[in-house]
């Protein structure tokens, strides 16, 4: 269920930082985005927990702030890209291969 909630919520997200990519910039599509990105966040949360201390060192080694627009597209890529591996890589993973009950034919 949150994985569907999540594609949503990033198709969405993605759909805004393109729009603000293509020069439609405005403070209400930043607040937007950045409300979506936190959504993201809480529906990927354990696997994106690793995005605060790569967003800190983004902030001090690339002088990328969170709220600028360049701080948006580094957010809602990477939250794109640690929700999927969280989502499609390790959840199918987790999963068992075969069934854990049999039926049995009497």
């Amino acid at each position: 269920m949150t994985k569907y909630l999540w594609i949503g919520v990033n198709t969405i997200a993605l759909i805004i930082a393109l729009t603000i990519w293509f020069g439609y910039e405005s403070a209400t599509l930043r607040y937007l985005c950045l409300g979506l990105n936190a959504i993201s966040f809480v529906l990927a949360l354990p696997a994106t927990v690793t995005i605060i201390p790569v967003a800190f060192a983004a902030n001090y080694y690339l002088d990328v702030n969170a709220l600028s627009v360049g701080g948006i597209y580094f957010n809602t890529f990477l939250l794109l890209g640690l929700g999927g591996v969280q989502h499609f890589l390790i959840a199918n993973l987790s999963k068992p291969v075969e069934a854990t009950m049999q039926r049995i034919g009497i």
